[in-house]
């Protein structure tokens, strides 16, 4: 691992020895921050830090083909600040991927639940299968806002749906948004 003082003409140069699968370059200038160069030829910036349970770890930056160094610098500095002030940025992390799609909800959470308490179940089956999830259903649940449901409400009215259909539909997602709501899944 060697030390060295990162420039952004070392990161476009820097290589991976043949006989290793990778090689971390240590910045000289920040503490904790690097350059992994994997031996495919891909360079990750990364930095290491310490929680407040002394416990290390690594996060991601981002890929040196999209970040310059100093942007990459810069969110290295956020994360240690985040980490003096009691936050760990991996938590964050661990919990945005936690929250799942809408496809993922609604098949774990919400249609077993409708199943045990609610006769029209089947209703709320089909409305889901056939319009809901092919517009939504791949969004993570906290992504999906008021404007991806005005655009699905739009789209639904341009195919000549009754309005009937298209207000069980808004009704379906703010009944789904609400159980989401209590069962913790977006917060």
């Amino acid at each position: 691992m060697p030390v060295i003082n990162l420039t952004q003409n070392t990161v476009r140069t820097a290589t991976c020895p043949a006989d290793k699968p990778k090689i971390e370059y240590t910045d000289a200038k920040q503490r904790g921050f690097y350059l992994e160069v994997l031996h495919t030829g891909t360079k990750t910036y990364r930095q290491r830090y310490t929680d407040d349970h002394g416990q290390k770890h690594r996060i991601r930056i981002g890929p040196a083909d999209a970040l310059t160094l100093d942007q990459a610098r810069q969110k290295a500095k956020a994360i240690i600040a985040q980490v003096h002030l009691g936050e760990n940025p991996q938590a964050r992390r661990r919990e945005k991927l936690a929250i799942p799609t809408l496809s993922a909800f609604v098949r774990d959470r919400y249609l077993p639940h409708a199943k045990e308490t609610k006769r029209s179940w089947q209703t709320d089956e089909t409305m889901l299968r056939v319009h809901i999830l092919p517009a939504l259903g791949s969004r993570p649940m906290d992504t999906i806002t008021t404007e991806h449901i005005a655009a699905f409400v739009q789209s639904m009215k341009n195919k000549r749906y009754a309005p009937g259909t298209v207000n069980r539909a808004v009704i379906l997602l703010r009944f789904m948004g609400s159980f989401a709501g209590e069962g913790e899944i977006l917060r």
